[in-house]
């Protein structure tokens, strides 16, 4: 079954946040413990308690337990070797002896089991003091208050009826304009209207010399 690409990429979202956690762990030795992380050191107080992110953290807690596991092995072959002192007998020797190694393989397995383990866990881990990114930014919202005329109008607005006319609008055509040319010709000065000469006809003229003629004669 496909795993969904989307379903992975919120996983390693919230890992990366937990990441970032704050949480608070204990020292139970009698000596600050000096935590190492890309070359940064963190110092934890003998007998007290530091605050670490989650990496830092688990860092500790694997080092610290393997430090108390090993402490605790070597309390033990001490505890047996003066055992053996007491009773004028021959210590155990790391080197030539099998006995220490069997000792310290026992002890080992028991302390290493996971109930051990758990039960160290929780010695060294106090709890969670922060957890990162889940606060939550509160946006202050502003509501505008509404002018007079804003109220009205949506009011107004708001109920406002559809108005249906019965003879609907005649609609009229614009008049075209007519497009202009690229390059306006100069304006030509209008010609000026000169008067007109009464033109006479030579019928006219010949009629009028005739009836002077004749009056001339009569007197």
């Amino acid at each position: 079954m496909a795993t969904d690409p989307k379903d992975q990429s919120l996983i390693h979202r919230e890992m990366a946040r937990r990441a970032q956690d704050v949480h608070r762990v204990r020292n139970p030795r009698s000596e600050d413990y000096k935590l190492v992380w890309d070359s940064f050191v963190e110092t934890i107080p003998a007998g007290g308690t530091y605050d670490l992110e989650t990496y830092k953290m688990e860092k500790y807690l694997r080092e610290m337990t393997a430090l108390l596991i090993r402490e605790r092995i070597q309390a033990e072959v001490d505890k047996e070797n003066e055992r053996r002192r007491s009773r004028g007998e021959k210590e155990m020797e790391k080197w030539t002896g099998e006995a220490q190694h069997v000792l310290e393989g026992k002890v080992s397995v028991e302390l290493n089991s996971p109930e051990s383990i758990s039960k160290i866990y929780k010695e060294l881990y106090v709890g969670l003091v922060k957890e990162y990114g889940v606060e939550r930014v509160e946006r202050v919202s502003h509501e505008a208050v509404p002018s007079t005329h804003e109220q009205i109008m949506g009011q107004l607005l708001g109920t406002a009826p559809r108005v249906v006319d019965a003879n609907p609008p005649i609609l009229q055509e614009e008049p075209t304009v007519p497009l202009q040319t690229a390059a306006k010709e100069p304006a030509q000065p209008e010609p000026t209207l000169e008067p007109q000469k009464e033109v006479i006809e030579p019928a006219i003229e010949s009629k009028k010399e005739k009836l002077v003629e004749k009056i001339s004669k009569t007197k």
